[in-house]
């Protein structure tokens, strides 16, 4: 039934409404508005009220958006009791479901059942770090969605070594690298960009959802012992706690919090600054696509040695220092290390735009996913 068109059905499955500017929803939206031909796009996502009255179509009018209903969030997983029935219906109609993992209500659906004739893609993101005693319980959910899978899509080499659920599944693993379009990076509006300088004529950037994993919380603590401010761009409902540790500390004036701000302008962020601090602290931060858009406008970056992509990225010095997780005092030294010794910073800058150029560009990365899309619809 699918070998017969030569257009190839992919149907993304996950979580949430695409509406953040960052992490998953970015990729999904980066495969499924790339001009390919022979790619087709479909999404089914979960949304509560009033998100759910309001966003029944895709901005993309070349892309299908299916929204089911949520009654709300239970340990970060909408309660969406239809999405496994959409799931299945839909499933049956096209050539490839592209999971993008986690999300326990796609497990759960996936060992009740799922069509034999299309091809299960496991985009696995991360490893659920948060809840482990539910863990515990969907464990073998999840072990069934690794043993139906085709294929499974990483974006580092690192998550196959430290995840004990691929580890078992390494031969239907592949490494496809995220990647971003530097040519829109390498051009900020100028005028925007003397605004940007003007306002702020030295500072250290970091970008983020404001959530306790960001670590935000360990560099405000080392804002103390740094002389320039720190401009968090981001929102999350950590904002009011990070504001008032900050005026614990005594740094409100070094710590600057924009919420969320335009693509232009963000962009004359990253070439205005001075690094980029990035200081998570748990491995819920697989890869850090933002450490690539700091990467590509030449600045070194100061992130944190987790067990996931992140190091891997951006490599302790080469393109970045390396510091221990919850490490207030290593991360100003670090951060005062690249403030002080501006070659170093040059140098590192100028090897995180080449990393990005050879390794982490959008191009290479949809080439290899839709080649990977096209191949499993050929053994049909």
């Amino acid at each position: 039934m699918h070998n017969s068109k030569k257009t190839t059905e992919v149907f993304h499955v996950y979580k949430v409404l695409l509406d953040f500017e960052g992490g998953i929803p970015a990729i999904i939206r980066q495969i499924s508005r790339a001009k390919y031909k022979q790619i087709r796009s479909r999404i089914l996502v979960a949304a509560s009220l009033p998100s759910y009255l309001s966003s029944k179509e895709e901005t993309n009018p070349a892309i299908k958006l299916h929204t089911t209903f949520s009654f709300g969030n239970l340990a970060s997983m909408p309660i969406a009791p239809l999405f496994p029935f959409w799931l299945w219906l839909r499933a049956r109609k096209v050539d490839i479901v592209d999971y993008h993992y986690p999300f326990p209500l796609v497990d759960l659906a996936l060992f009740i059942y799922f069509p034999k004739k299309t091809k299960l893609v496991v985009h696995w993101h991360a490893d659920i770090t948060k809840q482990k005693k539910l863990l515990k319980l969907i464990a073998p959910l999840i072990n069934n969605t690794l043993q139906r899978a085709d294929k499974i899509i990483v974006s580092s080499p690192i998550l196959i070594e430290k995840s004990k659920f691929l580890s078992k599944v390494k031969h239907k693993c592949k490494v496809i690298p995220f990647g971003i379009a530097p040519h829109w990076f390498e051009a900020p509006d100028p005028t925007l960009l003397t605004q940007v300088q003007n306002e702020y004529p030295d500072f250290i950037l970091a970008v983020g959802r404001l959530v306790h994993y960001k670590g935000f919380e360990v560099l405000i603590e080392a804002m103390q012992f740094i002389d320039i401010p720190v401009i968090i761009v981001g929102e999350g409902v950590e904002l009011a706690a990070l504001t008032r540790l900050a005026k614990q500390y005594g740094v409100s004036d070094k710590v600057i919090f924009t919420g969320k701000i335009s693509a232009r302008r963000l962009k004359c962020y990253y070439h205005a600054c001075r690094l980029f601090a990035f200081p998570s602290v748990t491995e819920a931060e697989a890869f850090g696509i933002v450490q690539l858009e700091a990467m590509v406008c030449k600045k070194p970056i100061v992130n944190t040695a987790l067990n996931s992509a992140v190091p891997w990225v951006a490599r302790h010095n080469k393109e970045a220092l390396t510091i221990p997780k919850y490490d207030a005092q290593a991360l100003q030294q670090a951060i005062n290390q690249l403030l002080c010794n501006k070659e170093l910073a040059r140098t590192m800058g100028e090897a995180a735009y080449q990393r990005v150029i050879n390794n982490f560009s959008d191009q290479q990365f949809l080439a290899k996913t839709y080649t990977l899309y096209q191949a499993l619809k050929q053994t049909n």
